[in-house]
């Protein structure tokens, strides 16, 4: 058991990895220019120089690896970036949302338990009957 628990250990990290960059992958390939929108955002005609400043900024000027590599740094570090929409660090928001979330989840949990037990005793007294498919 505890071998199979070491292998998945094992496993996880390269699992991760490979989500990661995937995702990444996809985000980036998403249709729009996050550059020309940061640009929009200073002001509303942007010229084609400061759509450039905004690509750097963002390092949206250099290899796609390059790029990857620079959000895994920042990711494993904790350094998610400034919010497109706040301004401010992106672990900031996180840290201020989290209560909340936690709250949430534990009251699906809840939820969910409650429905679930009864709804498991039920199946189990109708075994093989329409009441036990249903549930």
């Amino acid at each position: 058991m505890a071998r199979l628990r070491g292998r998945r250990l094992v496993v996880s990290g390269p699992t991760l990895l490979a989500l990661s960059f995937l995702i990444f992958a996809l985000v980036s390939s998403a249709p729009g220019d996050p550059a020309e929108e940061l640009a929009r955002r200073r002001t509303q005609d942007p010229k084609p120089a400061e759509i450039a400043e905004a690509k750097a900024e963002l390092h949206l000027d250099r290899p796609f690896l390059t790029q990857y590599g620079l959000w895994l740094k920042g990711a494993v570090t904790g350094d998610l970036g400034p919010s497109f929409a706040k301004k401010r660090p992106v672990v900031d928001e996180i840290k201020d949302r989290i209560g909340a979330t936690i709250e949430l989840a534990l009251a699906a949990l809840l939820l969910v338990v409650v429905m679930a037990v009864p709804f498991g005793v039920l199946a189990a007294m109708f075994h093989r009957h329409w009441v036990d498919q249903g549930l």
